[in-house]
C-alpha cells in the first residue's frame, strides 16, 4: 500500500517593497493626500499663531551649543519623508496601511497641541551653509518652518516607520529600520535644527503611538468597524452628490448613526472570532486575503 508524503509547505515570504496594484492605491493615496492636508495645515498653522505670539528659548545643555554644524546629513533628515511616501508600496493593504495613517495623524495633532501651547525657539546660533550639502540643508530648513521643536515630529515619524516597517522584515531589517531612527535622531542634532530634549520627546511621542494607537487600529475589531464607516461614508457621499441640500441632515444621520454603528461592527467582529463549537470536521477552509482580495473597504 503507497503511502503519500505530502511535501513540506514553504512559507512565501513577501517583498518589503512591492506594486500594491491599482486597486489598492486607489484606496492608499487619497488618504496619504489627507494626511499631507492635516500635517501641513497643523505644522504652518501653529508655525504661523507662534510668530504672531513670540516663542521662548528652547532649553538645551551647554554641549549641545558646541556640536559642529553639519548641513550634509540633512539628506538622512529628508530621508523621512521619502520612506513616508513609500508606504502605499510596503503597507500594500488597506488593513495595513490605514493603521499608520492614524497612528501618523495622531502624531501630528498631539505634537500641534505642543506646538501651540509651547512654541520655542532653537538655542543654537546662526546658521550659514554653502554647496551643495547647503542646498540640500536650506531645503529641509524650509520645509521645517520655525518655533515647532518640541517634540520632534521628524523623529516621531521615523520611529513609526521603523518599528512599523520593521515588523515586515526579519532580524536584519529590523536592525537597519532602527538604526536608521536613530541616524535620523542624531542629524537634528548635527544640523541644529532640535535640541537633545525635542529628541527625546518625539521618540517617546512615536514609540507611545506605536503602542496604543497603532494596536489599537490593527485589531481585527477595530478595522471591522472601520470599514463599516468607510462603507457608510461612501454612501453619504453619493447622497449628497445626488442632492446637495440634503447635506445638513445627511451629516446628522451620518453622526447620530456613527456610536451606534460602530459598537454593532466591533461586537459582530467579536462574534465572528469566538471558536465554533461545531465539529472540526465540519469547519470549511477560508480563502488567504490576498486571494478574495484586500483592497479597501
Amino acid at each position: 500500500m503507497a503511502i503519500d508524503v505530502a511535501a513540506p509547505r514553504t512559507r512565501r515570504v513577501e517583498p518589503l517593497l512591492a506594486w500594491p496594484g491599482i486597486a489598492s492605491l486607489r484606496f492608499s493615496l487619497p488618504l496619504a493626500y489627507l494626511f499631507s492636508k492635516i500635517f501641513f495645515s497643523i505644522y504652518g498653522g501653529a508655525s504661523l499663531l507662534a510668530r504672531l505670539r513670540g516663542a521662548r528659548e528652547a532649553f538645551h545643555f551647554d554641549w549641545e551649543l558646541r556640536m559642529p554644524f553639519v548641513p550634509s546629513v540633512a539628506i538622512v533628515y529628508l530621508s523621512v519623508p521619502l520612506l513616508l511616501l513609500l508606504a502605499p508600496f510596503i503597507l500594500r493593504t488597506w488593513r495595513s496601511f490605514t493603521p499608520f495613517f492614524l497612528t501618523l495623524t495622531v502624531e501630528t495633532l498631539v505634537g500641534g497641541v505642543f506646538f501651540l501651547l509651547l512654541p520655542l525657539a532653537q538655542g543654537y546660533p546662526e546658521r550659514e551653509a554653502y554647496g551643495l550639502g547647503g542646498a540640500v540643508f536650506r531645503l529641509a530648513d524650509r520645509l521645517n518652518l520655525d518655533y515647532n521643536e518640541f517634540p520632534s515630529l521628524q523623529v516621531a515619524f521615523a520611529v513609526t516607520a521603523a518599528l512599523v516597517y520593521g515588523r515586515r522584515c526579519g532580524w536584519l531589517g529590523k536592525i537597519l529600520f532602527g538604526l536608521w531612527a536613530v541616524t535620523v535622531a542624531v542629524s537634528t542634532l548635527f544640523m541644529h535644527e532640535h535640541h537633545l530634549i525635542d529628541i527625546v520627546a518625539g521618540a517617546l511621542l512615536g514609540l507611545a503611538a506605536v503602542i496604543s494607537v497603532q494596536r489599537w487600529a490593527s485589531d481585527e475589531r477595530t478595522l471591522e468597524a472601520l470599514r463599516i464607516q468607510g462603507l457608510r461614508l461612501k454612501d453619504l457621499g453619493r447622497r449628497v452628490r445626488r442632492r446637495p441640500r440634503e447635506l445638513p441632515a445627511a451629516v446628522a444621520a451620518f453622526c447620530r448613526g456613527f456610536l451606534v454603528s460602530w459598537r454593532e461592527a466591533r461586537n459582530a467582529s467579536s462574534m465572528a472570532t469566538k471558536p465554533s463549537s461545531v465539529d472540526v470536521s465540519l469547519t470549511r477552509t477560508e480563502p488567504h486575503p490576498s486571494a478574495a482580495g484586500d483592497t479597501g473597504p
